[in-house]
Order: structure tokens, then C-alpha cells, then sequence
């Protein structure tokens, strides 16, 4: 994946979920994806459980725990993995 696919991914994640957003912040996911990690710990709106997962055999998503759903959560989860899709199907 390119830097700037990369980079958008971050985007959507600072963007939606109020990922935290330093240079060291996006350095340590370009560190993660450049590693070929599957999840990524970022918290933000998510809180602590909130993470980004990627895997060769399932869409990109994020998610928190479960204990730690509410219904503003859900709604973030829900647009921050549509948008993710979009960007995963190449932005069509």
C-alpha cells in the first residue's frame, strides 16, 4: 500500500473517531502497517479498547470493546468501516 493510502486510513481514523493526531502518533501507524501488524490500538472516541484491524482475508474495520459499546459508539464504528470499505474497494 502506498503512503498516501496509508495516510488516508489515518485520516478516517482522526477524522471519525477522534484518533490522536501528532507526527508520532502517525508514525507509529505507519510503523504498524508497514510491519504487517493486524490490529492497531488508537483509542480516541472508541476509548481504550478502540482499535483498527486489518487482515488479508477481511475488510478493514475498527472496533471497541464490547463492554464498552453505547449507541454513539456503534454509530461511529458503523461510519468509520464504511469509509474504510469505500477506501479498501479503491474509492469506488
Amino acid at each position: 500500500m502506498n503512503t498516501d493510502a496509508c495516510r488516508e486510513i489515518y485520516d478516517i481514523l482522526v477524522a471519525v473517531c477522534h484518533a490522536p493526531d501528532s507526527v508520532s502518533d502517525r508514525l507509529q501507524f505507519r510503523h504498524f502497517w508497514d510491519g504487517g501488524g493486524n490490529e492497531y490500538r488508537f483509542g480516541g472516541s472508541l476509548g481504550f479498547g478502540g482499535k483498527f484491524w486489518r487482515a488479508n482475508y477481511v475488510p478493514w474495520s475498527v472496533s471497541c470493546y464490547r463492554e464498552d459499546e453505547t449507541p454513539k459508539r456503534l454509530e461511529i464504528i458503523a461510519r468509520t468501516n464504511e469509509q474504510l470499505a469505500w477506501l479498501q474497494d479503491g474509492g469506488q
